[in-house]
This record gives C-alpha cells, sequence and structure tokens, in this order.
C-alpha cells in the first residue's frame, strides 16, 4: 500500500465493514480520518518509501481474574476497541526507527540490543526487549514505524501490552513470513521483555489476551497456559462496559504490585510449591493455624482472594455461558468486595486520594441492584470498570464526570480480533 491508493483502500465496502467491526459504527469517520492522518505522518518522516503497512493492536479488560495469572489461576478478560495504530515498512539498515505521536523518536540498533538499567521504565528500553527476545527467531534487518494510540498510558487498559504485541506483529509480518510466530509466542516475547527490560513484574493474561482478541478464559495452571474464546457473548449486548479513570498513575506503583507477587510466593512456598494454584484451598485452610503465626495477615488475606477469585473465574464463565446474567453481576461484585477486604490493591499505599475507592462507592449508588463493578487492572490508582444497563449509563457518566473530569468515562465495545495486520 502508498500514500496515493490509501484513500481508495479507505473508502472500500470491506474497508468500511472491517473498520466497523474493530471501533464501532459511529466512529467510522474518525477512525478513517485517524488512518489517513497516520499514514501522511509516516511519509513526512519516511519520505524514500513508496510502500507501507497497516498494523493494529487492541487494548483489553480484565472481566475477572484480579492478580490470579502469576499465580497460575483463570482469568477472562477481553479485547476492546481501542487499540495502537501503526504504520510500517521493512528497511535494511538493522536500525528500529519509531516515531510515536506525542514523544520523542526511538531509534534501536540491532546490533545494540545490550540491557541497561538506565532504561528500565523507557519505551526505549521495552523496543530494546522486543527486539532482543524475537531476534532469538529471526533476523531483524531493520524496520521503520508510525505510531499513535487511542488507549491512555496509565489507564489499566494495558497500553503496554497493547504496543508489545503491536511491534511484535510487525516483526512477525515481516521477518517471520515463511513461519509466524503463534499468539502464545508472541504473547511471551512481549511479557519477557516487559518483565526484564522494562522492569515490570507482569502476567501474560494482558499479552495473551491481546495477541488473540475476542472473550478470553485463560488457564495459567501448567507451563503452556490454554486459552478458550467464549462465543456466547449476547449477555453484553444488555449492557455497556464502562471504564471509569479516577486519577493517579501507575508509574510509581511498580514495588506495590510486586509486593503481591511476593507475597503470594512467599506463601506458595511455604507449601513448597511455586504458585498458589499448586494447593488447594483445602490445604490453606487447614495450614492456617500456623500460617497466622508465620507470616503478617496481608499475606493470609491475599491467599484467601487468589482461592476465591480463581473459582469466581470460572463461576462467570459458566454464567456467561448459561446467560445467566444475575450470577453474573453477582460474581462481578463479589470480586469488587475482595480487592477491598481481602487483596488490599484498592487504596494507594502513599497518596489521600483514593480514587478507586470513591468510584466503586459511587458505583454501587448508581448501579445496586442493576449492573456490577469492580477494579480494574493492577490496582492501587487508574480505573474501575462498571457493567452497567444502557438505560444508566447516562446517570452513571454524569455523576462519575462530576467527580473525575469530563474525560473520565468511556464506555467500550468487546473487539473480536485482538492484534491484526490490517493491509
Amino acid at each position: 500500500m502508498n500514500q496515493n491508493n490509501i484513500s481508495e483502500w479507505l473508502n472500500k465496502e470491506t474497508t468500511h465493514d472491517l473498520l466497523k467491526s474493530l471501533y464501532s459504527e459511529t466512529s467510522l469517520a474518525h477512525q478513517k480520518d485517524r488512518i489517513q492522518s497516520l499514514t501522511q505522518r509516516f511519509t513526512s518522516h519516511f519520505p524514500h518509501h513508496h510502500e507501507f503497512e497497516l498494523f493494529s493492536a487492541s487494548g483489553r479488560i480484565e472481566l475477572i481474574g484480579n492478580h490470579t495469572d502469576h499465580q497460575g489461576g483463570h482469568v477472562l478478560a477481553c479485547a476492546i476497541n481501542l487499540d495502537t495504530l501503526a504504520c510500517a515498512t521493512i528497511n535494511h539498515d538493522h536500525k528500529i526507527r519509531l516515531y510515536s505521536l506525542g514523544y520523542d523518536p526511538i531509534i534501536v540498533d540491532w546490533y545494540d540490543l545490550s540491557f541497561r538499567k538506565e532504561e528500565i521504565n523507557t519505551t526505549l528500553g521495552l523496543l530494546k526487549g522486543l527486539a532482543y527476545y524475537f531476534s532469538e527467531h529471526a533476523l531483524i534487518t531493520g524496520v521503520d514505524i508510525v505510531m499513535e494510540s487511542d488507549i491512555q498510558a496509565g489507564s489499566g487498559l494495558s497500553s503496554s501490552a497493547s504496543f508489545e504485541c503491536l511491534i511484535l506483529s510487525i516483526f512477525n509480518t515481516f521477518f517471520k513470513q515463511n513461519s509466524p510466530l503463534s499468539s502464545l509466542k508472541i504473547a511471551q516475547i512481549g511479557q519477557r521483555a516487559e518483565n526484564h527490560f522494562f522492569g515490570k513484574p507482569s502476567g501474560l493474561m494482558d499479552q495473551l489476551t491481546i495477541a488473540n482478541g475476542g472473550i478470553c478464559v485463560m488457564d495459567f495452571s501448567h507451563n503452556e497456559p490454554t486459552l478458550k474464546k467464549l462465543t456466547n457473548d449476547q449477555l453484553f449486548d444488555e449492557f455497556g462496559l464502562c471504564i471509569v479513570h479516577t486519577g493517579g498513575s501507575h508509574d510509581d506503583l511498580t514495588h506495590a504490585y510486586a509486593q503481591i507477587v511476593s507475597d503470594n510466593f512467599e506463601l506458595s512456598s511455604h507449601f513448597k510449591v511455586s504458585k498458589l494454584s499448586m494447593i488447594s484451598q483445602e490445604d490453606f485452610l487447614n495450614e492456617l493455624p500456623l500460617l497466622y503465626t508465620k507470616f503478617p495477615s496481608r499475606i493470609l488475606l491475599r491467599g484467601f482472594h487468589f482461592f476465591k477469585e480463581n473459582q469466581r473465574v470460572l463461576n462467570c464463565v459458566q454464567a456467561i455461558e448459561h446467560k445467566n446474567t444475575a450470577d453474573f453481576l453477582k460474581h462481578i461484585i463479589d470480586s469488587s468486595h475482595s480487592s477491598f477486604e481481602y487483596l488490599d490493591n484498592v487504596n494507594h499505599p502513599t497518596s489521600s486520594k483514593q480514587g478507586l475507592a470513591i468510584g466503586l462507592t459511587l458505583a454501587h449508588h448508581v448501579l445496586e441492584g442493576v449492573g456490577a463493578y469492580r477494579l480494574h487492572g493492577g490496582g492501587f490508582a487508574g480505573t474501575i470498570l462498571c457493567i452497567c444497563p444502557h438505560d444508566k449509563i447516562n446517570s452513571l457518566k454524569k455523576t462519575m464526570e462530576l467527580v473525575f473530569g469530563s474525560q473520565a468515562f468511556t464506555v467500550l465495545k468487546v473487539r473480536n480480533q485482538g492484534v491484526m495486520h490490517l493491509k
């Protein structure tokens, strides 16, 4: 594709159908303008390239399964109609050049992919990590990329995993054409880069959801996680999937997330296993008198959360498959209470502004008896998820925006495709 025929492609009926499936019918004109603008920026930055290709990687919602993935548990998540969009083409000078809207350009030399401590928590470090681990599978001769995203960084919608899957899809398309990496391998490379080069101890749920798209139930109890896509998603036709941005950022919370992982590891180590999924709730309860003398109560409460939350995921899957709306909403609300009372990742550890707690309280006020709400993502700051009947969305939006601002409320839909090579 080139700048001369992008308009022709954008005006095809098949392209309209594709964009409507990825985003929404009402945003078609906006998405066409967005792609047109992206390709124009690509041509401006790289005028010597006459051909380019388009890629999209979704964000994701964690429907239920808070901090269960890294303990070998189950998670229910879905891809959403916000994405990171890229225009890219291959080069042959072994450099990765990245221009991202609103950020300084980044250049990575394939011959220097070494880890540097000062690059932790930077896009440069993450991009190098992706190139480093992908290079175990194929030679990267070089690629030029222009991208932009409508997934707000720090929003809990996995902007980093979207970026990772997008970059790896570009690498996969250009450098592994004959034997492309699987969606699982792409997710695993993204996680490794985020863990080691970016310095965030994330699980695999974000990347795996975005690599596959749709509504995914994932089981992390084995070395190779398994994923099943749910096809009966009519339940979500009755409700809006609403994300409320309650303020704060995840940028200073890496230690808090890491402590959840280390607390669970301490508990599992007592049983001489590596993950909580390798012991039963019954074993945990039988050992509780000794555990209470050995560990801080915080660790034990987080153990309680894992066992209950892990089962709630399976209960939610069953409710979706059987179209049991009441049960589904109950399990979502129970997850919210568990994050408050057991996992202890609602309140920010150092701030006097507890946006998540206030947001959940407001959601309860508006949705009691008709919808559901829960903490979304890693916690401590960021977003909550509300499952809201369509006739209540305006009321919920008004309530939330009065407190958190005019840009705080977003209504999303499930996207059946995760990361895509568009054209």
